[in-house]
């Protein structure tokens, strides 16, 4: 891909962000305690007493609209979380269309200038057929005089008695030789200018073929996210689904049993879960494109297997790893997964970048990761800096090993300040610990 499709391509990471978590959601609505409820026998009653139906009833019913609200409560975080990363693929869609947009415009620019390049070695061809025609009639030139110097000689004398004087004699020899000696260096001219017009037309030949190779390139860069455009598409309108799944539920469980709006809720949870994971992993494909067609150069001196911590004096407040906490997503067949380190230090501590690199992203949501930065390393490494309270870099920027790129912060779904530090090899998240110490993958 082009330079110029670079900062569109790397907007396409809009997805990177972790969906809504639940427990934000859930703070907006409140779920009542079973406890709340009325026990149907608030006390021992004693032997041979008659029960109570009325408060055996009223607390049964209670139990069921606490039970009820609960459940209303789940369906809601998830219809929070469809929606949010209904937002983020929609944005992701439309970043992919933007960046179409201009590779269809780098391509057209390609074709202009081949279409250019065309008619100048059209134009060469004709220099180099009108000089070999020259060189043509030189050579007969050079033919006749050669002859008339050396296969026909003429006897002294009668070269004398035409001229009419001997130093009329000597004035023709002298004129034929410096005619002989002109063709030859006409010759000698047009040969050079010969071989000039071959590098010339050498040169714009494998300019041509370079553009026609980039042209060709491109295309298959547009045909590649024409593709992901389209099954990113699928996953809008499976999502939407879904989502209109989940609103109808919630509009109906007042009138369903217990059992089976858990059941109902349960399975519509599930299919939204794969389909956000698939939106996901189709955001990070993009990601993938645009390393494919940009690698970024080794540092001399930087080794990325060395990376420095990126926030001074933090603690880790989380690992990478399984977790049990509810709220992290499902990866590497752990149902719940955290797949960065959290850092946390006092807030708008700087923000340095692990190792030496360029920024391919610098964005920002109102979930997720918040304001983030995405550095790209050699190797196919790419770090990930969520939560910045402000990005100090701007995309297409080369930073170095301890650089400020961010203000720490809590932007997005955060309970507090901290950096959200996430390292991806190859498009998978990897523990940065490693990285961290030295050790390197």
């Amino acid at each position: 891909m082009s330079k110029r499709a670079l900062s569109a391509a790397v907007g396409l990471t809009l997805l990177l962000a972790p969906l809504v978590r639940p427990e934000v959601a859930a703070a907006a609505t409140p779920t009542p305690s079973p406890s709340a409820c009325p026990s149907p026998s608030p006390s021992p009653e004693p032997a041979g007493a008659t029960p109570n139906p009325q408060a055996s009833a009223a607390a049964a019913l209670c139990q069921r609209q606490a039970d009820l609200q609960q459940i209303s409560s789940q369906i809601g975080q998830q219809v929070a979380q469809g929606l949010a990363a209904e937002r983020a693929l929609q944005q992701s869609i439309d970043e992919n269309g933007r960046q179409q947009s201009a590779l269809q415009a780098d391509m057209a620019g390609a074709q202009t200038r081949a279409a250019a390049i065309t008619v100048e070695i059209g134009q060469v061809d004709l220099s180099i057929a009108a000089l070999e025609q020259r060189i043509h009639r030189n050579q007969l030139e050079l033919g006749r005089l050669a002859r008339v110097l050396y296969f026909t000689p003429t006897p002294l004398i009668v070269r004398l008695l035409r001229a009419g004087s001997l130093r009329a004699m000597l004035t023709q020899a002298a004129d034929t030789a410096a005619v002989s000696g002109q063709a030859r260096a006409l010759r000698s001219q047009l040969l050079a200018d010969q071989a000039r017009l071959n590098q010339e037309r050498a040169q714009k030949q494998a300019a041509l073929d370079e553009q026609v190779s980039l042209a060709r390139r491109l295309a298959a860069d547009i045909a590649a996210l024409a593709v992901l455009q389209s099954q990113q598409q699928d996953t809008a309108r499976q999502l939407a689904v879904r989502i209109a799944g989940l609103k109808s539920e919630l509009a109906a469980i007042n009138a369903q049993s217990t059992a089976l709006a858990k059941q109902i809720s349960a399975e519509l949870g599930r299919e939204q879960q794969a389909l956000i994971a698939r939106s996901v992993e189709e955001a990070w494909a993009q990601l993938s494109l645009w390393l494919q067609s940009h690698q970024v150069a080794a540092t001399p001196g930087s080794d990325p297997n060395r990376m420095a911590v990126p926030l001074a004096g933090a603690i880790v407040t989380q690992p990478f790893g399984p977790s049990d906490l509810w709220f992290e997503p499902a990866f590497n067949g752990f149902p719940h997964f955290h797949t960065g380190l959290d850092l946390a230090a006092p807030e708008n501590t700087p923000v340095d970048a692990a190792a030496a690199g360029k920024v391919a992203v610098v964005a920002g949501s109102d979930v997720g990761y918040g304001n983030y930065v995405i550095v790209v390393h050699a190797g196919g490494l790419a770090t990930l800096y969520g939560h910045l309270n402000q990005a100090l870099v701007k995309a297409g920027d080369t930073v170095v090993q301890g650089q400020p790129i961010g203000l720490e912060g809590s932007t997005g779904n955060s309970t507090g300040p901290h950096l959200h530090f996430e390292i991806r090899a190859g498009g998978q998240p990897v523990d940065p610990a490693p990285f961290l110490t030295g050790t390197g993958r």
